[in-house]
């Protein structure tokens, strides 16, 4: 059993060309693939009827028609029969729309509902434990980079790059008057170590509480590189 569009053709034909919708391009598009090609081949000549899966007899003859095409080509030509036939079901000519309908997304990606992660809000204690994690690993150095990252909100790169002359610390200045200046990023490139502006040309003075101000001055005294972190094992010190 076929579905008659024979009728339905002349007017749809009539409304898609006069429509503001639906350019020659388009319309050529449509006549060539659906009048065309797909009902001769499913249901024989001059008949206009297409095999549309409403029948046991049906569905074989559109799978045929289907597996003898590719298979955008056979996805476009269905869509365009689909939508025939529900301007078709619109203005009465038929009830249902026997093309099966695509699920598809539309529209905007909405995600599913999941639970939110919990943030973990850091606060002093935690800093300290990590910075204490860091000396048995690193030593005094490993610990001063932590606290400096937690009390100045520095990136890694830029305590790499600290240099000495832009740390005003030490026992000789008021504990409150201790600060850093920012002035440089390093990175490990080829070649090796290279200083850089900060990031977003971010330069900006820092000032330290006095426990960190005396750890930064305890860690420049240890050593004579020109950066906070010295040259200790001949590695990169942001590891």
């Amino acid at each position: 059993m076929g579905v008659m569009v024979a009728l339905y053709e002349p007017w749809w034909r009539q409304t898609a060309e006069t429509s503001a919708d639906s350019g020659p391009a388009r319309w050529t598009r449509v006549r060539s693939e659906c009048f065309s090609v797909h009902p001769q081949q499913g249901c024989g000549q001059g008949t206009r009827r297409c095999g549309m899966p409403v029948d046991g007899a049906s569905h074989q003859r559109a799978a045929s028609v289907r597996a003898a095409q590719a298979k955008n080509y056979a996805d476009s030509i269905e869509m365009t029969f689909r939508m025939i036939m529900g301007d078709a079901v619109v203005e009465g000519l038929f009830g249902v729309n026997p093309v099966p309908a695509q699920s598809r997304r539309r529209g905007r990606y909405e995600p599913e509902d999941s639970a939110e992660d919990t943030y973990v809000y850091p606060d002093p204690v935690q800093a300290l434990l990590l910075a204490d994690n860091a000396r048995v690993i690193r030593g005094l150095i490993g610990e001063v980079m932590i606290l400096v990252m937690a009390y100045t909100g520095m990136r890694i790169a830029e305590i790499a790059g600290l240099r000495r002359e832009f740390c005003w610390v030490g026992p000789d200045r008021d504990p409150w008057d201790q600060h850093i200046r920012v002035e440089h990023q390093g990175h490990y490139l080829k070649g090796g170590f290279k200083l850089h502006p900060p990031k977003y040309s971010s330069y900006r003075t820092l000032i330290l509480p006095p426990f960190l101000g005396d750890l930064l001055w305890k860690v420049l005294e240890s050593h004579e590189a020109e950066r906070l972190p010295g040259r200790a094992r001949q590695a990169d010190p942001r590891r």
